[in-house]
């Protein structure tokens, strides 16, 4: 998995190493903080190339019947909320689509 500390690795490499981590890292930290501003404000964020951050509405639900003989007769309500949703580009699918290529093994003959 990749991790901040990858990214910023990679990053920096991809930039010949013009910035330094720490600079790097307080860059990505306010993108993300950006990112999670506009959408929890009801913003979609579009990034070209990547997908599209949003806040999705999720319904809630009332939960009377668990199938759980010790939670028999009880009664669990979930409110309605909003998550985090993203929505990738065609661009961005096709680039990951690339990876059964790398992982497709062929089947002997």
């Amino acid at each position: 998995m990749l991790n901040t500390k990858e990214l910023i690795t990679r990053v920096r490499a991809n930039l010949e190493y013009k910035y330094k981590p720490a600079e790097l890292e307080q860059v990505l930290k306010i993108v993300v903080d950006t990112i999670l501003d506009a959408t929890s404000n009801g913003e979609d964020v579009s990034l070209h190339g990547l997908g599209k951050f949003h806040a999705r509405f999720i319904k809630g639900k009332r939960i009377s019947n668990t199938g759980i003989a010790w939670l028999k007769d009880k009664e669990f309500i979930i409110k309605d909320r909003y998550h985090l949703g993203f929505k990738p580009s065609d661009a961005a699918n096709r680039a990951v689509g690339k990876l059964i290529d790398k992982i497709d093994v062929k089947k002997p003959e």
